[in-house]
């Protein structure tokens, strides 16, 4: 069952860079054909995230916190950080406007457990070599925050640096990471939507969509 693919990808800070090289979170994101639960542990001494900000804001304490949720196993505190609702409207397009409320919560629901439960395993197997966050002078394009972000990898052999950028907006007088975007590639809402999403609606339909989510989300619960 082909669905969400580029999960694996597009949650690796590494991998996307050569290819989505996020959540990141973004964000970002593992696969249904080939269900993922990462093992690896960060078993370093816990230690704050060092983050050079150039404003104090919402927003950069949401990414700040974010980080360290996902880096120290604090998954649900971590997922609360993400706008799912509004992912899965940017996911699902004009399709969103025709579903009911109960189609809306079911996918909303199914996808939070996929998000929640593999992408950010992948995030956190890179994040033990986060060595520095440096968050730069935010900007806003229609309504949204662009907050972007230099993770300083440190590798043993090597140091990298990955350019982010955070979708950010504020729903209900609360700021959610909505969208992440790494380097040059496509972003993690785009690359799952053209790439899986749109593919499974025009061959399965929106029915097959809910299906297949649904099914993956409870084996993933299973687990």
């Amino acid at each position: 069952m082909k669905i969400l693919h580029h999960f694996q990808s597009l949650t690796s800070f590494q991998s996307y860079k050569k290819a989505f090289h996020f959540f990141a979170l973004i964000v970002i994101f593992c696969s249904f054909a080939q269900p993922l639960v990462c093992q690896a542990q960060d078993k370093a001494p816990k230690k704050k995230l060092k983050i050079q900000a150039k404003e104090s804001k919402g927003s950069v304490h949401l990414l700040k916190q974010t980080l360290e949720n996902i880096r120290y196993e604090k998954d649900q505190d971590a997922l609360l950080a993400f706008g799912i609702e509004e992912q899965s409207k940017r996911l699902l397009s004009e399709v969103w406007d025709t579903m009911n409320d109960e189609q809306k919560k079911a996918f909303v629901s199914d996808f939070s457990v996929i998000f929640g439960k593999i992408a950010f395993g992948k995030i956190r197997s890179n994040l033990k070599y986060l060595e520095d966050t440096i968050i730069g002078e935010s900007k806003i394009v229609d309504g949204i925050t662009h907050q972007p972000v230099t993770l300083v990898i440190l590798h043993e052999l090597k140091k990298e640096e990955i350019a982010v950028d955070f979708e950010l907006k504020e729903i209900g007088q609360v700021w959610k990471i909505v969208d992440i975007k790494i380097q040059n590639e496509p972003s993690f809402v785009q690359k799952i939507r053209d790439d899986q999403i749109l593919p499974i609606l025009k061959s399965d339909g929106l029915d097959g969509l809910l299906k297949a989510i649904k099914e993956r989300a409870q084996k993933l619960n299973a687990k």
